[in-house]
């Protein structure tokens, strides 16, 4: 629920708005390809010790030129690898997964009948398999137990 803009005169649609989901790690490879630039395949353009060393993240440039248009199916994202608890999140329209690697309780969130996240689902039968199938993404995605940028 973070807001963002993107303005590009005689380029894009004026005064649109969409609703698809986007990742900050996009923002990169997408403006890329709004400039009609090679895809990024670096992270940064100074290298640094503990750097990523290649680019895991899409464009969203299909959802900016049409608004109307798909997004992602799910995003992802991750939080305080240098914590003891570090947090790696799905969200996809309608759930939200929050997997707390090093903490004893995970969050789960129906967003279409709970968006203020008041309610959290981990626990709840009907939602085993929703948890389950979100949590596998998670770790198909970047197994957490793995992650060589998380300090233990």
């Amino acid at each position: 629920k973070v807001p963002l803009i993107v303005s590009y005169a005689n380029h894009l649609p004026k005064g649109r708005v969409t609703s698809a989901l986007t990742e900050y790690f996009g923002l990169y490879p997408t403006l890329s390809d709004l400039c009609e630039l090679p895809a990024p395949e670096r992270t940064t353009l100074i290298d640094f010790e503990g750097a990523c060393e290649t680019m895991d993240a899409e464009s969203f440039a299909g959802c900016v030129r049409n608004p109307d248009g798909p997004g992602a199916e799910a995003v992802f994202s991750e939080h305080g690898l240098r914590s003891p608890i570090s947090h790696y999140l799905i969200r996809t329209e309608r759930h939200k997964f929050v997997y707390n690697d090093g903490g004893s309780c995970h969050e789960l969130y129906d967003l279409e009948n709970d968006p203020g996240e008041m309610a959290n689902l981990i626990n709840d039968p009907d939602c085993a398999s929703v948890r389950d199938d979100l949590r596998d993404r998670i770790f198909a995605w970047y197994n957490p137990e793995t992650n060589p940028y998380r300090s233990k």
